[in-house]
């Protein structure tokens, strides 16, 4: 009952010039026939929340990403590939640190596939120096598409509209927001996608509109063929998703009514630890509750925060006011160190550039307004100088004869960027050590450099 159009994806499956990374493609002709994936068949395991007192078996860890644009601008953000604002890394790389203290091994991490999402994983992993866990990236786990209150301030949508109405779309299990258009710039570009739209594999649904009770079906599938598995070997699974696909979640694996789920919020990178037995049910006493504990009947909570609960709680209370009172939350203090505090909302009028420091290392951080995802970066302009400097040279070679077959596929080679080691000469090896700001700055003009010579659409990615 959903609107929407198929425009190519997959529903459900499961990184010489001075200061340029090199890269070397090669050009490859695919087989006519190639071979099908290897099918998957789903298990029949039902999770269930209940009171357990049986041995951990296996831990689920949810994490919602770091603060991007549009939480910083307390604006509805659903499928809009928004990126991490400073904070939202200082937040992210927090979360990797509290999982570090706690001593917690991960097996796979499993994502969506927004950037806001992805670079919170990856920033995560690095500070827990587990880089080498797989990464799932699945469109099943994109937030809530929010239809028309894409890009719509939240606080004065309220002004407009009550505020009651607005906490009901943000909140209630079954309603949906007013579907956006096909034709709207934002939903047009989700449907010009490429990463929607896979080669030889069945399309992405790209929704024009999605409630709580819209994205629990569309987890269905996921939770058999992915979740289950990964958790019933004892592994230990990471979710860095988005508020509402998280929710849907915890609703589904504590059993959550369809309306005390209202009372459920996660804040951003703050991880929420489930230890589950055999049967993957939560196991242990209630750690807290979900919503005002006061409450006649709080609802309690299966899973454990890994900050303490008057933090939580501050932060879901902020996050609630802000159809009230226009305003940004976050769970970090400029100096990295945990702790909730909100900021008058913002958004960028003009696109900038930024680099956030964090423990000795840097990082680029991106403001951009609407209009951002149809601009030119800095990075771009570069890249396109180098590309142009390329096919100069391409052009000088002396010509093929008999080249004739057409280009069906392409391997694309790249070294690392500068690394701490190469800027100090040493033999390298398996030691593991961070880039320096160099070789940061190599990666993302490797990117640019690979999207002007024609490689929007990158299959997989091996490292």
């Amino acid at each position: 009952g959903i609107r929407g159009k198929a425009v190519g994806g997959r529903r459900h499956w499961r990184g010489r010039r001075s200061g340029v990374t090199p890269m070397v493609v090669l050009q490859l002709w695919r087989p006519e026939h190639s071979p099908s994936r290897r099918a998957r068949h789903a298990p029949s395991v039902a999770c269930a929340a209940g009171e357990s007192g049986g041995e951990e078996h296996a831990k689920l860890v949810l994490l919602r990403h770091g603060q991007s644009e549009w939480n910083l601008a307390n604006r509805f953000t659903g499928w809009c590939d928004v990126d991490l604002t400073g904070q939202g890394i200082i937040e992210a790389r927090n979360a990797g640190q509290l999982l570090k203290d706690e001593g917690i091994e991960l097996d796979v991490v499993m994502t969506s596939f927004l950037r806001r999402a992805v670079r919170s994983a990856c920033l995560l992993l690095s500070v827990l120096d587990q880089c080498w866990v797989p990464m799932r990236k699945d469109p099943t786990l994109n937030e809530v598409h929010c239809g028309i209150l894409t890009g719509e301030n939240k606080a004065r949508l309220a002004e407009r509209m009550s505020a009651e109405r607005v906490m009901a779309w943000r909140r209630n299990y079954d309603l949906r927001p007013p579907c956006i258009s096909d034709d709207a710039p934002l939903q047009a570009q989700h449907l010009a996608d490429l990463r929607y739209r896979p080669l030889g594999e069945p399309p992405t649904l790209v929704p024009s509109c999605e409630s709580l009770a819209d994205c629990c079906a569309r987890l269905e599938p996921w939770w058999e063929c992915e979740l289950v598995p990964a958790l019933s070997r004892g592994g230990n699974v990471l979710v860095v998703s988005h508020g509402n696909t998280l929710r849907a979640i915890v609703k589904r694996l504590e059993g959550i009514s369809h309306e005390d789920i209202f009372n459920v919020d996660l804040p951003t990178a703050v991880p929420c630890v489930y230890s589950l037995d055999r049967d993957l049910r939560p196991i242990g006493p209630p750690h807290g509750t979900w919503g005002d504990p006061s409450a006649a009947a709080p609802l309690r909570r299966r899973s454990r925060f890994l900050v303490a609960e008057e933090e939580v709680l501050a932060a879901q209370r902020a996050m609630r006011s802000q159809v009230l009172t226009d305003i940004a939350v976050t769970t970090a203090t400029p100096a990295g160190f945990s702790g909730v505090s909100t900021s008058p909302a913002s958004l960028a009028d003009q696109s900038s550039d930024a680099m956030v420091y964090r423990d000795g290392l840097s990082f680029r951080v991106r403001s951009r307004p609407p209009s951002y995802f149809t601009e030119q970066s800095r990075l771009e302009a570069q890249a396109r100088r180098e590309y142009g400097l390329l096919r100069g040279r391409q052009r000088a070679l002396p010509a093929r004869r008999g080249f004739k077959k057409q280009v069906r596929a392409a391997l694309v080679l790249i070294r690392h960027g500068y690394s701490e080691y190469n800027a100090d000469r040493r033999f390298m090896g398996w030691a593991e050590c961070e880039l320096t700001d160099r070789g940061r700055e190599e990666a993302r003009l490797a990117g640019r450099l690979l999207q002007l010579a024609g490689g929007r659409r990158v299959q997989r990615v091996y490292t």
